[in-house]
């Protein structure tokens, strides 16, 4: 360890999940005893970037500490939710065990929209990041439809899920989108107003 695990943190590791996870309702407080740490962060983001594409869940445990040290960082909470959403389409691309597969995603689906939600709360223009999120959430909308398209091969509880989240994720996802596009045409539109102006 490069850095003590309690170092700098003013959340705790166990509220932090507690709060991913659903068993809290809101963002627990930080602890006013502490000081974040604005370098320790950084540091642990770094780690988690690298670790990324080759060990996801160290990359999450190490995108958690960042957050631990500071709660209202925007890169830590991004990394974390796309870590959590690439194990999900991971686990959707492989289908090699259908009932371990399904109850999976049903169980990690909300946290990692939880983490999603909690990023763009800190920063909601990101484009590129709001694009992420619509993918992911039509990913998971086409996994729903294929469940319902064949229900005898899945249990009463997966379809209740699949039906619910269908309709949840298409319209999270067409939201997405369509803050995406209005974005990138605010932008384009700045763009060409400054060429005008030159």
């Amino acid at each position: 360890e490069i850095i003590p695990e309690d170092h700098g943190q003013v959340l705790s590791s166990e509220a932090l999940n507690e709060y991913i996870e659903g068993v809290l309702d809101s963002m627990p407080e930080a602890d006013p005893s502490h000081k974040h740490s604005s370098l320790i962060a950084d540091v642990y983001y770094i780690l988690a970037d690298d670790k990324l594409h080759c060990d996801n869940v160290k990359a999450m445990q190490l995108y958690s500490r960042s957050i631990c040290c500071r709660p209202d960082r925007f890169e830590s909470w991004a990394g974390l939710a796309l870590s959590r959403a690439s194990k999900i389409i991971d686990k959707l691309n492989v289908r090699a065990d259908q009932k371990r597969i399904e109850k999976f995603i049903q169980n990690h689906t909300t946290p990692a929209i939880k983490c999603f939600s909690k990023a763009l709360s800190i920063n909601s223009k990101n484009c590129y990041f709001i694009e992420k999120f619509g993918f992911f959430c039509y990913a998971l909308q086409s996994y729903s439809s294929q469940i319902l398209h064949q229900p005898n091969l899945y249990t009463p509880d997966t379809i209740k899920w699949a039906s619910a989240s269908r309709s949840q994720m298409l319209t999270l996802a067409l939201a997405c989108f369509k803050q995406a596009l209005s974005y990138q045409h605010t932008t384009t539109s700045s763009s060409s107003s400054s060429s005008s102006s030159s």
